[in-house]
Formats: structure tokens, C-alpha cells, sequence
């Protein structure tokens, strides 16, 4: 990994009991922090950030007395700044109850029996949203009577 990392890669590095996204400001071959406690990052990030951004977020944080994490913040791309990566497909079904619901006398409001309804019809639910910080795709769940 060494290797494809350099200024303005986006790495995924473990921050105690979470993983948090990082960009690479600069390079050494040295550190003051003994090497037992140096994690290596879990993954790189496909999108880099361009050199001379993270060269403008360095002059941003001194000119304003800011952090760099601030200042790196306002020029990573939406979401990034959250650790959002890429898109995540969650897929819906209708549990036997859920199909059951509507002929068994189960109390229901007009919008749960609509959506079980449409459900019946058009079988399994697909939507798209950023991924977690994690970067766990592919997630699926069951939907009961109310989806």
C-alpha cells in the first residue's frame, strides 16, 4: 500500500474503537511514535485528494488559525468529511407477515396497507444510499408488516 499512497490519498485508519477517514498531508520515513504503537490504515480510498488542495487547506488553517482536519474539511468532496464511501444497495422483502397482514385483520393505517399493498405487487425494494463510515456494502433487511 506504501506504494500508491501519497500526498492527497484517502485512507480508512483505525481511531481507537472506530475507523476514520484520513488524507495524507505529508511523508516521512521517520516517526517520533515508537513503531508498536503505529497502526497501519485498513484501506485505501480510491478518490485522492489533488496536492494542491491539500497544499490550500494547509495555507487555509495558518491564514485562519485553524485546524487542518477544519481546513481539509472544506475542500474534501460532500459527504467525504463523514467518511461516506461510495453507495450502499439495501434490499427489502416482505416477511410472510407482512403479506399476511392485510387479509388478517391486522390493525393497519391507510399508508401501511398502500405500501404492503404496492409491496405485494411489485416484490423486493431497492434503494441506494451512501455507504457508512465502515464501508459495509451490500447490507439487507426484512420488512415486516410496515416496511
Amino acid at each position: 500500500m506504501r506504494a500508491r499512497v501519497g500526498v492527497g490519498s484517502m485512507l480508512l485508519v483505525p481511531f481507537g474503537r472506530r475507523e476514520l477517514l484520513g488524507v495524507v498531508v505529508g511523508l516521512s520515513d521517520a516517526s517520533e511514535i515508537s513503531a508498536e504503537r503505529l497502526l497501519a490504515p485498513r484501506e485505501a480510498i480510491e478518490a485522492d485528494l489533488p496536492q494542491d488542495l491539500v497544499e490550500l487547506a494547509g495555507w487555509i488553517a495558518l491564514e485562519y488559525c485553524s485546524t487542518p482536519a477544519r481546513a481539509l474539511s472544506l475542500v474534501l468532496p460532500p459527504g467525504a468529511g463523514a467518511g461516506v464511501r461510495g453507495l450502499e444497495q439495501l434490499v427489502a422483502e416482505l416477511t410472510a407477515a407482512g403479506r399476511e397482514a392485510c387479509s388478517s385483520g391486522v390493525r393497519l393505517t391507510a399508508l401501511q396497507r398502500e405500501v404492503l399493498e404496492r409491496w405485494r405487487r411489485t416484490g423486493r425494494r431497492l434503494w441506494r444510499r451512501p455507504a457508512p463510515a465502515t464501508g459495509r456494502s451490500g447490507a439487507s433487511s426484512s420488512a415486516g408488516c410496515c416496511g
